[in-house]
């Protein structure tokens, strides 16, 4: 569908409608990604909704301006990770594969999450997997949760696990449905 209509935000300057529901729904409906940004403004949202616009430039093919949103600095903290991973997919469309990559690693480094690891790993030529495969066990080994630590070192390196299970024992915490607050499995593959 072409943008036949240019919305304006004076249009939803409303008081029956002070969240702009008005607004986002035409907009929407028409596709016109500025029309969506224009209706955020004024309901003071245009911060909570950095992701949803992002997403919409992302969709209308305009990903030098998504990358920008995605790049705000006011985003809320729950929503970066979300965001972080938008700006992978932005960045990874736009050709820039080392900065993808860099984002990639940062969001693994926070999250110890296995499927980003193998992501990344997976982008990596041949020759370069094992020495990252080394990098994500150190940033797994320092990492601040060790729970979600030894969920990742239980698969990557059980070895590694075991040490730091013993190095850390005091932090782990003891929960009645788990043993030393690891899950079953993780205990199991651990105890080998």
């Amino acid at each position: 569908m072409s943008n036949l209509v240019r919305l304006d935000a004076k249009v939803f300057e409303r008081s029956d409608d002070s969240d702009g529901v008005i607004g986002d729904a035409i907009a929407a409906a028409v596709g016109d990604v500025d029309g969506y940004i224009e209706a955020q403004r004024p309901a003071g949202r245009e911060d909570a909704a950095v992701k949803e616009i992002a997403e919409r430039l992302v969709a209308a093919g305009r990903l030098e301006e998504a990358l920008d949103w995605a790049e705000r600095t006011d985003v809320r903290t729950f929503e970066r990770e979300n965001i972080a991973s938008l700006k992978v997919d932005i960045l990874d469309r736009l050709g820039r594969a080392e900065a993808a990559q860099t984002v990639r690693w940062s969001i693994f480094a926070t999250s110890l999450s296995p499927d980003v690891l193998a992501e990344y790993l997976g982008r990596l030529p041949e020759v370069a997997r094992g020495e990252a495969r080394q990098r994500a066990i150190a940033a797994a080994r320092g990492h601040r949760d060790l729970h979600r630590a030894l969920q990742l070192l239980a698969d990557l390196a059980p070895d590694v696990a075991a040490e730091l299970v013993h190095r850390r024992l005091a932090e782990i915490r003891v929960r009645p449905t788990s043993r030393c607050g690891l899950s079953a499995t993780v205990w199991r593959k651990l105890t080998r």
